[in-house]
Order: C-alpha cells, then structure tokens, then sequence
C-alpha cells in the first residue's frame, strides 16, 4: 500500500509535473504564439510598404520610361530636322573642337568646295585656300573674334576644287569653358559669289562707260578730286585735259553710229597708250573725253603732253571701206594755278577747248588756259547776269535797217536789229551780248521781247504803206522752242495786218539742230501769212542742200562773201553762183555788208535782188525809219511819174 501510495505521489507529482511543463510549454507556446503573431503583423505592414515602394517605383519607372520615349522622339525629330536643314541648307558648316583638335565638315561644305574632309582639314588649318587680297582680312577677323569675342563676318573669295576662286560669307561663333579658355569654334560657308560678281558688273557698269571700258564722269569726278588732294598735300601741280572729237556728228550721219562708235573706242584705247599708268582717261559722254595729268612739272611740259596727244591720233583707221581720222580739240587747265576744285578746272578746261575748236580748221590743236581768258569768261558771266535783269526791265530797244532793191532803189525793205545801252559798259553790239545770252539760255526771253517790241513798232510802218517786209531775226534755240509760234501769234493779234509785212530770218544752225521740226514750223508761219529766210548762207558745209529741203522764202547772203568780192575772184565765183542758184529755186537774195560801190556794182552784175549795208543806210531808230519810209514812197512815186513821162 504504501509502495502503492508512493508509486501514485510519485506519479501525481509526475504528472503535476508534466501539468506544470505543459503549463510552462503552453505559456510559452503562447507567448512564442504571440510573438510570431506580432511578427507576422510587422511582416504583413513591411510586405505593404514594400509592395507600396515597389508600385510607386514602378511607376516611376515608368514615368521616367515614358519620358526617356518621348525626349528620344523629340531628339529623333530634332535629329531629323536638323539633317533635313543640312540637306536643304545652302551653307555649309564647318567646327573645330579645340580640345581634341577635331574639324567637322558638312557634306554641303564639301559640295561647295569640291573638297574632301583631309583636304579641307588642311586648308581650314592654314587658310591656304583663302584669296591672297583677303587673306589678311579674314585673319584679322579671326582674331579679333577669339581675343576680344567681336563678330566673326566676313566675305571673301575662296579657293575650290575648279582652281577657280569663288566669293563666300564666311560666318562663325567661338566657345569658351568655365576658365575662359576658347575650346571650339563653328561657323558657315554661304555661297555669295553671284551675288558679288552681280554686284561688280553693276558698280562698273555704274563707274565706266560701256563702249570704250574706260571710267566715265562720275567715276572721273570721284577720282579727280582725290588726286587734287594729294596734289594739294603734295604740293604738285596736275592737269586737267578736255578733248573734244571734231565734226564727230558729221561721221554718224554720214557713216552711221557703228562708224562713230569705232572711232571713239579707238580715241580711248590710243590715249590709254600714250599715257603713262597713273594719269587718268576718262569718257564723259557723247565724244568728249577727259584726262588728268599727275606730276605736271609746268606748262612746256603740258604742252609737250598735249603734241603728245595729237600725234598718237594723227594715225586713220579703217572703218569698212572708209578712213575714219580723229580730229580733237584739246583745253588744258593747271591745278592750282587755274582752280584749286574740281568745278573750276573743268570749267577752265571747257573754256581753253573751245578756244582751240576755233582752230579747228587746221586740224587737231590744243590750247592751255590763260589767267585773261577766265577774266574774260567772268566779265561774260557778268553780262549774262546784267542781260536776265536787262529783260525783266525792258532796257534792250529796236533799231531798223533797210535794204535796198536793186531793181529800182527802193527801201521798203527793213531788218530789225536789237541793241543794248549798258548801264556801265555803255552801248553794246548785239556781237557781244547775243553769244552770251545763247549761251546762257536767255536768248528764247530775249527773243520772245524783240518780237514783242518789234510788232508794238509795226503800226508806225505800217501807217506810212511804204512797209513791204520787216525782217526779225530769230535764234535757232528760241525758234524751236515750243513757245515761239504762241508768243509770235499772240503779238500778231495784237497788231491785225502785221503778218503780211513780216519776215522770219533763221540761221543754219536751225536746220541742223532738228530739220524736221524746222520744217514744221515753217510751213506754220507760212500759214499765218509769214515768209522765212535762211540767214549768214553759205558759212555751213551743207547750206546748199538744205534748200532743196526747207521751203524758205529767200537767203541772205553772209557778209563774208561780200568782204571779199573787191580781193577774191574764187568769192566772185562762188557769190555768182549761189545768187544763180537762189534764183533757179525762186527765192530772192539779199546781199549784207556791203560798204562800198564796187561791191555794188559786183551784185548788180549778178543779179541780186536786195543789198543791205551801211553803204547806203546804217541803223536807225524807229521814228527815223519812219521818215525813211516816207521818202520811200515819194521816192517810188517820183519814179513811176518819169517812167510815164519817159513812155509819152
């Protein structure tokens, strides 16, 4: 029993023991439980963080995938653009990378140039290929640009594959890093060369005369007063040279244009020749040229420079079957001496040439300007000044000559003559003052108020019916001005019956001015009850066959013929057979200048109808040609009673 009893303490204890250790195992299984509960938990919210991470991730990820797609879109256009703007592109680039010295060049670079990369590698190097004239400049550019980051710009002609240079616009830009220190440098090549040429055509064409390739005026001018600087600075005399082609219309109407064309371009090359290189040969235009002379050491050597000149031309050449001869006139003027601008020597340059056009008759001259012949142009320019305010005051007046008809010795023939009573210079002879207000264009004012006073006398002729005609002698500027026949008609209503009694002399100049004009307003005075007469006949090369042209009423031979009769049998012969002419064509002929009775009996002998000179009548004023004509008709009238007397 009491092994019995021990057996179950002992195994009551056992197994309270055993109680205990599943108790403990339990307690601890629990907590362990718990433990790994909690674990679990913190697992659970870790794995969802984590997944948290991973999706916000992922999508940024796939953000930044999406971005990464479309900046290489964006970058695949910009390539794309950027290749289609190389193709389509004109310019060819060009970069140098400083840091790796490396050159980029462009396909198109090397299609304009011709070249291929090692080529161009060289020649971008050393700029070999660069035009020796601009070379300097582009370095410069160059430089100025990497030192002091001024623009880089520059056109210039460039060297291609042809061996021909081309013009291109060479632009560029530099780089520099965080040290300053220049690491590359990109720039373009634009092909200008049409442009540039285009632009020198016409810049010669706009500075030089298209016939003979020599400068023209306003390059002349340009360059003429540059060389009167330097000859001021210098202190050496130049000269300036106008040279005038004789009777060069003459050759255009006679050969045609092609011909006068020919000779001048001749003119320009043979004085080109016979200067040395840096004298100047210029054409002004028409058949004027010009010339500066440098380093002029007087006048014996400007005028051995001007036999020079002549001697070159003397030469003909052959145009077709002609010989064309330049025949020149030449004025020469001094710097300083005659003008210190340019618009004084031209002009005393101009002066001196037609001084020398009054010999032209005997060929090719020259003649150098002299300090009295531009005080004698200044006085001229004076009167031209005096001759404006002369018209605006009605200071010029009318005197009156007769001519005397050699069939019966009556006068009732008148030409009128203007004169002038300078208020410091006293009376002047229409010689003087005529010329100068041609020259100054006043002679159409001039004109216009000598028909004016000239009819305003008419009624004072008229009056006495001893007027037949009263010749006004017209200039050939102001007869083929576009007022004269208004002007004409507007006077002549004011004095009805004045056109039957007047006559229009005109020159040759006329004729050769504009000859169908000239027959044009002719045929209009002609209409209005006028006659017309070719005045100074015969001191023109082509007096004769404009007669068979113009349908003038009369011609007046010039008094040079009538000088001469007393001395010279060929001026007899000739006289004669102009008055025999003139009679052939029914026109009447009046003889001026005649001062003595062998000149008269001369023209009685030939026939002539009409003399006028001082030999019988010297001019006269208007109240005194009155009584003239008065006489005139006592005159006629005492004749026709002992021609009745002598009948019976």
């Amino acid at each position: 029993m009491g092994e019995n009893y021990s057996t179950i303490v002992m195994l009551e204890r056992r197994v309270a023991r055993e109680i205990k250790s599943r108790k403990q195992a339990e307690k601890i299984l629990n907590q362990k439980s718990l433990e790994l509960y909690y674990t679990n938990l913190a697992l659970i919210e870790s794995n969802q963080e984590l997944d948290k991470r991973v999706q916000e991730r992922t999508r940024e990820l796939e953000i930044a995938k999406q971005k990464a797609e479309h900046h290489s879109a964006i970058n695949k256009r910009v390539n794309d653009r950027f290749r289609l703007a190389m193709l389509a592109s004109t310019a060819g680039i060009w970069e140098k990378n400083i840091t790796d010295n490396s050159w980029y060049f462009s396909d198109r670079l090397m299609l304009l140039l011709g070249f291929d990369k090692a080529q161009l590698t060289k020649y971008f190097d050393d700029f070999s290929f660069v035009h020796p004239d601009d070379l300097r400049m582009l370095k410069s550019k160059v430089i100025q640009h990497i030192k002091y980051q001024q623009i880089l710009d520059v056109e210039c002609r460039v060297l291609t594959v042809s061996g021909c240079y081309k013009w291109f616009w060479i632009a560029g830009q530099a780089e520099w890093d965080s040290q300053g220190v220049f690491s590359r440098i990109a720039g373009s090549f634009s092909d200008i060369d049409e442009r540039v040429e285009s632009a020198i055509t016409i810049q010669r064409m706009a500075h030089f005369d298209h016939l003979t390739e020599i400068p023209n005026r306003v390059l002349f001018n340009q360059q003429l007063d540059e060389l009167i600087s330097q000859s001021h600075l210098r202190n050496i005399p130049l000269a300036v040279l106008l040279i005038d082609l004789n009777d060069f219309k003459l050759i255009n109407d006679t050969l045609g244009h092609a011909a006068g064309d020919k000779l001048l371009q001749y003119v320009a090359s043979t004085l080109k020749k016979s200067l040395c290189s840096r004298d100047l040969v210029s054409r002004l235009g028409g058949d004027e040229f010009a010339i500066v002379l440098n380093n002029v050491v007087d006048k014996q050597h400007l005028q051995a420079s001007c036999e020079k000149i002549l001697k070159a031309l003397e030469t003909p050449i052959k145009y077709e079957s002609n010989t064309l001869q330049a025949k020149i006139s030449i004025g020469a003027a001094l710097y300083p001496e005659h003008g210190r601008k340019r618009g004084e020597l031209l002009s005393n340059a101009d002066l001196a040439m037609y001084q020398a056009k009054k010999k032209k008759a005997k060929g090719s001259q020259f003649y150098v300007c002299e300090p009295e012949l531009i005080k004698q142009r200044a006085s001229r320019v004076r009167i031209g000044r005096d001759i404006y305010t002369a018209i605006k005051n009605h200071e010029f007046y009318m005197m009156y000559q007769p001519f005397v008809d050699l069939r019966n010795g009556s006068h009732n023939m008148v030409e009128s003559l203007v004169r002038w009573d300078h208020a410091t210079l006293g009376k002047m002879s229409p010689a003087d003052f005529i010329p100068i207000a041609e020259e100054s264009g006043l002679i159409v004012e001039l004109g216009d108020l000598i028909i004016e006073m000239v009819i305003a006398d008419m009624p004072k002729f008229m009056h006495s019916g001893a007027l037949d005609r009263l010749s006004i002698n017209i200039s050939a500027a102001h007869f083929l001005s576009p007022n004269f026949l208004r002007v004409l008609t507007e006077n002549l209503d004011k004095c009805p019956g004045a056109a039957e009694h007047l006559c229009i002399e005109i020159t040759e100049g006329v004729v050769l001015d504009n000859i169908s004009l000239a027959r044009i307003v002719i045929d209009k005075l002609h209409r209005l009850g006028l006659v017309v007469s070719l005045d100074d006949f015969g001191t023109g090369y082509s007096s004769l066959s404009y007669l068979q042209l113009l349908s003038v009423d009369s011609i007046k031979l010039d008094r040079s013929f009538i000088a001469d009769l007393d001395n010279s049998k060929d001026r007899r012969t000739i006289t004669e057979s102009i008055i025999r002419l003139a009679h052939s064509l029914n026109l009447y002929v009046v003889a001026e200048g005649v001062e003595n009775s062998n000149q008269l009996d001369y023209l009685l002998g030939y026939q002539c109808n009409y003399i006028q000179g001082n030999f019988f009548y010297q001019p006269m004023l208007a109240q005194q040609l009155s009584t003239v004509l008065q006489d005139s008709l006592f005159y006629e009238s005492w004749t026709d009673d002992v021609q009745e007397q002598g009948a019976t």
